[in-house]
């Protein structure tokens, strides 16, 4: 088995309330897809949001990873550029103006 290293790391995590709620529908523990945005793995972002979050480590800027659980709800991960807090969202929970494409 291979260890991944985390490539950023964060003070807070955080989860809105219907995130949790799609999480434990799903029975699926939050960290899990915390591990994979800390190591790098974006999920289901388009090529474009890929190399965004690339050149996003490397420049300090925020990131941001779409991931699905096991009942097909889309959750987001989204980390600050301060790397202060990393949370997880459902689409929904973003307002409009802050929504981003997949």
């Amino acid at each position: 088995m291979q260890i991944a290293m985390p490539r950023f790391r964060v003070r807070w995590i955080c989860i809105t309330p219907e995130a949790l709620v799609a999480l434990v529908e799903s029975q699926e523990d939050p960290r899990a897809f915390v591990t994979r945005h800390l190591e790098g793995d974006w999920g289901d972002v388009g090529p474009a949001e890929w190399a965004g979050n690339e050149s996003a480590v490397k420049h300090g800027e925020s990131l941001f990873s779409i991931y699905h659980t096991r009942h097909g709800r889309t959750l987001q991960v989204v980390t600050d550029a301060n790397r202060y807090v990393a949370t997880i969202l459902l689409p929904e929970d973003l307002p409009p103006s802050e929504e981003r494409s997949l």
